[in-house]
Formats: C-alpha cells, structure tokens, sequence
C-alpha cells in the first residue's frame, strides 16, 4: 500500500495566533506561493486545497501555488452540483496537463445544508450523494470515450457530448472522497480511488475500515 504525505496550504496569512489560517481570511498570492513551496522542499506528496462556501476558489489558488512549485502535488477539494461535470471533466484533465500530473481530486459534498444554501443549493445530504455519485459517472464518461456519448440520469442529461482533452495520468487523477454516513461509503467505494478520513485513533479508524462496504 503507498504511502502519500499530505499537507494543507493556507491562502492568507492568519490575523492572529489563534485563527485558522487554512481558507478563511481572504487571498494572498505571496502567501500561497510560501506556503506551496513549504510544502515542496519539505518533501511532501500532496497539498489539500479545501474549499468553503465563502474562500478562494481551490483550482485556481492550486494552479497558482503549482506554477511556483517543482514536484509538489494538489488535492484539489471540489463540490459536485455548481460546475457541469462534463466541463469539470475538461478543467480537471487541463489542469492535470498545466502541472505535469500533479494534481489528485477531492469529492465532498457540503459540511452541512446551511453552507451549501450560501452558493445556492438547497439539496438535502442523501440528494447530494446521488447527484454526485452520478456526477463522477459522467466525468468518467468524458474521459474515457473518444466518440460524442449520451447520458440520461436523474440529475444529469448530455447529448453528443465530447472532450477533446484527457487526463495526463491514467485513466485519471486519483480521486479521493471523505465522509462516514451511508450514501458517502456506497458512492466512494463504488466511484473513488482514496478515503480520506482525519489522524483519529487506530481502533477507530480500523473499526470504520472493516465496516466499509467494499465495490471489487
């Protein structure tokens, strides 16, 4: 099993000793880079980029921090619903061109209703599983058929569509997801490559491992 060191590079700097300076707080492009290269020289696999209903957009500030990076990885956290996933399709397989294959993906689907309604979207957390289960489906549908497809789902419908860019890394960038209730397990084990689940306890994190469910 590989083993992936991963960090988390902040976008501003923090206003004082005890804020969070991870997303909040506006956006500083020095900053970004210092922290980005941080990561880098200290040999570090990965960087998350997380996202907030109210902080920086992640692509970009991942794109940003990669120009000024050498080997340095970004997990990009991405929020299906407020981007087509056949454009996101594209944005990720440039993305993934831009920066020499450094770039991983991760799914989340809200911390809670309340924030998501802030950008618009007033699905409930079961609906959202599902939209994004079906939302990765099509993203790998983009990247996989070299001829215009069709798809027909309950949250999605596309006709003819077609990308003329793939992902560098094959036959995608890796695809993380977080989560522990039911319809995040059944959508990241049937459609994800990673679980990302924070530095918890060993007993725990065991417990949640073997009662996973698991897609061979």
């Amino acid at each position: 099993m590989p083993v992936r060191v991963v960090g988390m590079i902040g976008v501003a700097p923090p206003s004082g000793e005890a804020t969070l300076h991870v997303l909040e707080g506006g956006l500083s492009p020095g900053y970004v880079t210092q922290f980005a290269r941080a990561h880098d020289e200290a040999g570090f696999d990965l960087a998350l980029v997380g996202h907030t209903s109210s902080s920086a957009e992640g692509f970009l500030v991942a794109l940003h921090a990669a120009a000024h990076t050498e080997k340095l990885g970004y997990l990009v956290a991405h929020r299906p619903g407020f981007v087509a996933p056949t454009l996101m399709a594209r944005k990720i397989a440039t993305f993934d061109h831009l920066t020499g294959g450094r770039l991983a993906v991760h799914i989340i689907t809200g911390k809670t209703d309340e924030e998501q309604q802030g950008d618009g979207d007033f699905s409930p957390k079961a609906e959202r599983y599902r939209r994004a289960a079906e939302y990765l489906e099509l993203m790998k549908l983009a990247w996989a058929n070299e001829r215009p497809f069709d798809f027909s789902g309950d949250f999605y419908r596309v006709k003819g569509a077609h990308s003329d860019v793939r992902p560098l890394q094959k036959p995608h960038p890796l695809i993380f997801f977080g989560g522990a209730s039911e319809g995040a397990l059944e959508m990241g084990a049937r459609l994800c490559d990673v679980y990302a689940i924070y530095a918890e306890p060993l007993k725990s994190t065991r417990e949640r491992i073997l009662a996973a469910p698991y897609s061979g």
